[in-house]
């Protein structure tokens, strides 16, 4: 994973003056389908609060959903004080008393809960601790560091330095592989063509009665071994970043079918289960064939 690693759905962040915070992915897309900007650190509670890059929050809104447990109470007791040191405007939800443990933002939308008034409820949080202010002008470098400066002495150049760290957000696997195989910087460029070969294979599944989510049992990631070879080694969070864009351009949509309770079947606007006449496939919701090719 990288280091540190971002926040779930970026570029509706970087876009926004309010966020909520919520603890995993889909509870920041069930919010997201009823307009409402929504974000969540990779790995949700159970990730150390200095893994992730919180720095996109800064001078935001940002209101605190945690789950209704006592894991959830847990990692807002150290999530806010982090976002408040960033200078983050924080609000945190107050959940109803008559929800059962466990209850989260997925929970109230499916359940037809008014989540905008539950906002507009929020609790502010202070900052109790006065921040202290920086002197720029009596701070040296000198203080800080010993010894002659060296000139920066690369294992690959430019990719993988002999001592220290490495470019930012890059972790020492990714750089060895770039210094074994220079074609994969290149790879961004090149797998962006990859985006509409993803949109026609996701609509053939859906028109085949086996319509993918963007995560969970059934999503891209987890079945990509049924897309096409050139998918099979693309990362989790890749996958759900070229979902996400096909999304936003309104080119797929997120449908719901009888006998589920949210919105995240996969399709094109104007494919079989967009348009509510899914016939599924039987067998094909089996978590444990997830991921998995058919067996001929």
């Amino acid at each position: 994973m990288p280091d540190p690693r971002p926040l779930y759905r970026l570029p509706d962040v970087a876009r926004a003056d309010t966020v909520v915070l919520v603890e995993g992915e889909k509870c920041a897309d069930a919010l997201m389908q009823i307009g409402i900007v929504a974000t969540t650190a990779m790995g949700g509670a159970a990730t150390a609060i200095d893994k992730t890059d919180w720095s996109p929050l800064t001078g935001k809104t940002v209101i605190d959903w945690p789950n209704h447990d006592e894991a959830g109470a847990r990692y807002t007791n150290v999530v806010i004080p982090k976002l408040v040191s960033i200078g983050a405007k924080v609000q945190r939800i107050s959940v109803p008393d008559d929800k059962p443990q466990k209850w989260d933002a997925a929970d109230s939308v499916a359940e037809g809960v008014d989540v905008h008034a539950l906002l507009t409820n929020a609790v502010p949080v202070t900052n109790d601790q006065p921040r202290q202010p920086f002197e720029i002008a009596q701070w040296r470098a000198r203080k800080r560091f010993t010894g002659d400066p060296q000139p920066r002495r690369w294992r690959c150049r430019q990719v993988l330095p002999s001592a220290g760290a490495g470019p930012r957000g890059r972790s020492l696997r990714w750089r060895m592989g770039q210094c074994a195989n220079p074609v994969r910087r290149r790879a961004r460029q090149i797998d962006v063509d990859l985006v509409p070969d993803l949109k026609a294979a996701i609509a053939r599944a859906a028109a085949e009665g086996k319509p993918y989510t963007k995560t969970g049992g059934n999503g891209v990631y987890e079945r990509r071994h049924e897309l096409p070879e050139a998918f099979h080694a693309i990362g989790k969070h890749r996958l759900a970043e070229w979902v996400g864009t096909l999304l936003d351009r309104e080119e797929l949509v997120m449908a719901m079918v009888d006998g589920t309770k949210l919105v995240k079947w996969l399709d094109v606007p104007d494919g079989p289960v967009a348009s509510g006449e899914a016939a599924f496939v039987t067998g094909h919701l089996k978590r444990a064939n997830a991921g998995q090719r058919d067996q001929a």
